[in-house]
């Protein structure tokens, strides 16, 4: 495959498929639960982690563009599958392990590759690696338990909703710093999404909802009046959630 791309000939959908056979085989692999989770783990998932981030790796490498695995997405953009479907609710801890250890060594990869392309530092509210909409797209974990199941994952989004104090301070507008951030930054939605997932029930959602609502008003909300903060976040979580 990667030595097809030096083929005059080349072409992109001659290799849908093959480039496809990564995400079909993660959600195939999701249906199997015959074994306890720490075997399932160490037998299905382990080896596919260092496979993807492998082949994304290599994708990442200037010679190799034409096979549209320089994007944040990594191979996993070629999953066929509607992102609705595969919000994963009620999935074996293997799964939701192999999804966060996923996302921990995507990110790591993102991490090595952004800072050897130099660029201006960034303020700490931006993160160094993949935004955390990216870590594992189009695949969302929907536990009501993430912090348990994907602490990884849950401390990247808890890091994007409830910010800094420094989210409030102005960010620099240089030129250098705006092709530095490009699309590295998280998505507030999305993050909200992980820990506040649909399906929890009125309570609970309730709850998890009035605590980002009592920080962003006190946390992220200097420039407003405390009735236009109120105002704000209830109709912006409201979107969100």
């Amino acid at each position: 495959m990667f030595a097809g791309t030096k083929e005059p000939s080349f072409n992109l959908r001659t290799w849908n498929t093959t480039l496809g056979l990564i995400p079909h085989v993660v959600r195939q692999r999701m249906i199997i639960f015959l074994f306890p989770d720490d075997v399932v783990y160490d037998i299905l998932w382990a080896g596919l982690v260092d496979l993807i981030v492998k082949i994304e790796k290599k994708g990442l490498q200037p010679r190799y563009e034409k096979l549209d695995l320089n994007t944040v997405g990594g191979v996993l953009v070629y999953e066929t599958e509607n992102p609705y479907n595969l919000k994963l609710k009620d999935q074996p801890p293997s799964t939701y392990k192999f999804l966060d250890e996923l996302a921990k060594a995507r990110d790591g990869l993102w991490r090595e590759v952004r800072e050897s392309a130099g660029g201006t530092p960034l303020p700490p509210i931006f993160p160094t690696g993949l935004p955390i909409q990216a870590l594992i797209w189009p695949y969302t974990i929907a536990s009501s338990e993430i912090e348990l199941v994907a602490p990884y994952t849950y401390i990247r989004a808890s890091d994007a909703v409830y910010l800094r104090q420094t989210a409030e301070d102005p960010i620099p507008t240089g030129e250098e710093t705006r092709t530095s951030i490009g699309l590295f930054v998280d998505d507030f939605g999305a993050a909200l999404r992980l820990l506040v997932p649909q399906h929890l029930d009125f309570m609970e959602k309730k709850a998890r909802l009035k605590q980002v609502l009592h920080y962003a008003i006190h946390h992220l909300s200097g420039r407003l009046e405390r009735v236009e903060a109120v105002i704000f976040w209830k109709q912006y979580l409201s979107t969100k959630s």
